[in-house]
């Protein structure tokens, strides 16, 4: 059967899934579809790839919110039972990686209310908890993260189930590494594979080596990285599960760019800004957008720079990713330097550097204060160049990331 508008495909497959034919057939034909027409970017001499991706409407070409609550609102018809529950997981998952964060946070409260003392549900409590713990990661709220995924734990715990144990201990790695503490993101995700040693799911097995590859990659283990990414690739590819595939295409992106292959990084980009676009994965789309901003300052293209930073800037507060805002100013900073606009470019780098003080996120802190660094080191301010400089240094020595530290140690000495 065909759905007579259109309507996210992601979610016209869960209404597929967890209805019967009749019922899908109505809930599809009635579900609210909000249609205008974009706004064209007016910047000449884009390749028709660059001005999809920028006419990109995330506000209006599908009009998520509305869909998503009328299929709570559709849930209603399903008895209460397991059936109901796995259905609202499945639609808050989505509605977190669509990037509607408190929608999927009162999905998932919902769930845990309804399940928490009715002893046949306890599992399906506990996936509600590590959401929720989840969501938190995702808008930099470490804290209530830590919290709802170590209820999550204790729960898995109390049911003697492994596979939800790592998957407990795969999401607080992910904290970590989202802090920029590389060591207690290793240490969490080594734990994770512990629980998995005896025949447990392959496709998480492939959620924690993604993860593993991003350290690699953080630490210049870039052929590590990349075997670790291409080996989940191929588990999630068979499954066509696009949001992984999505996210792996965009991580051996980031590969490449470390590796300084930035046509095959960019290639890597489309694929995932693709997918994203296709179905509506609003955090994976902005991660694509913002690492191509990034590629295009690298190859002095800064008009695109600047179109895929604003066009960044503009969803990360939309999903409110706290962590893209402060890397988009990161990235303008480095655009008006470019420029020569060296007080636009401070004002930019010191937004960038107090938000992630604030977030805790020492990888981007030491990122951003190497920016600083340069900056203040080409306007003759050497004293301050020379303490930003140093502090992204005791950073990178931290965390063993050598060429970046020879890098450092060469501006330090100029």
């Amino acid at each position: 059967m065909k759905a007579a508008k259109k309507i996210n495909k992601e979610l016209e497959v869960l209404v597929l899934t967890f209805f019967s034919e009749s019922q899908a057939e109505k809930i599809l034909a009635a579900i609210p579809v909000r249609s205008k027409p974009s706004a064209h970017i007016q910047m000449p001499k884009l390749k028709s790839t660059e001005r999809k991706q920028l006419e990109f409407d995330f506000d209006e070409s599908v009009d998520t919110n509305s869909q998503i609550e009328y299929l709570r609102t559709a849930a209603d018809k399903i008895p209460v039972s397991e059936n109901l529950f796995q259905f609202l997981l499945r639609l808050g998952q989505y509605s977190n990686y669509s990037g509607e964060y408190s929608i999927a946070v009162e999905i998932f409260e919902e769930i845990i209310t309804e399940t928490q003392k009715v002893n046949e549900f306890r599992s399906i409590n506990a996936a509600a908890l590590l959401a929720i713990g989840e969501i938190f990661s995702r808008q930099a709220k470490w804290q209530p993260s830590f919290d709802y995924i170590k209820k999550a734990l204790a729960a898995y715990k109390k049911l003697n189930d492994l596979h939800g144990c790592a998957k407990c201990e795969n999401l607080l790695g992910t904290v970590y590494g989202d802090m920029g503490n590389i060591d207690k993101a290793s240490e969490h995700f080594i734990k994770s594979l512990s629980y998995l040693d005896n025949g447990a799911s392959d496709l998480l097995k492939a959620k924690v080596e993604v993860n593993l590859g991003i350290m690699n990659n953080i630490q210049e283990n870039y052929d590590v990285a990349l075997a670790y990414f291409k080996r989940a690739l191929r588990k999630f590819e068979k499954v066509s599960d696009l949001i992984r595939i999505a996210e792996i295409k965009h991580n051996i992106g980031m590969t490449f760019l470390k590796k300084n292959e930035l046509q095959t990084a960019l290639n890597e980009f489309d694929s995932a800004i693709q997918i994203s676009t296709e179905h509506g994965f609003l955090q994976i789309l902005n991660m694509s957008y913002l690492s191509k901003a990034f590629i295009y300052v690298k190859l002095n293209q800064l008009d695109l720079a600047e179109a895929f930073a604003n066009k960044s800037l503009k969803l990360s507060y939309k999903i409110n990713d706290k962590l893209s805002i402060a890397d988009v100013y990161k990235i303008k900073g480095m655009i008006q330097r470019a420029f020569n606009n060296f007080n636009q470019s401070e004002s930019y780098y010191l937004t960038s550097l107090r938000m992630n003080k604030d977030l805790k996120n020492e990888l981007n802190e030491a990122e951003t204060s190497y920016e600083l660094g340069i900056l203040y080191g080409e306007i003759n301010r050497s004293k301050e160049s020379q303490l930003h400089l140093k502090r992204a240094l005791n950073y990178y020595k931290g965390i063993k990331a050598y060429n970046e530290v020879i890098n450092i140690q060469t501006k330090l000495q100029d």
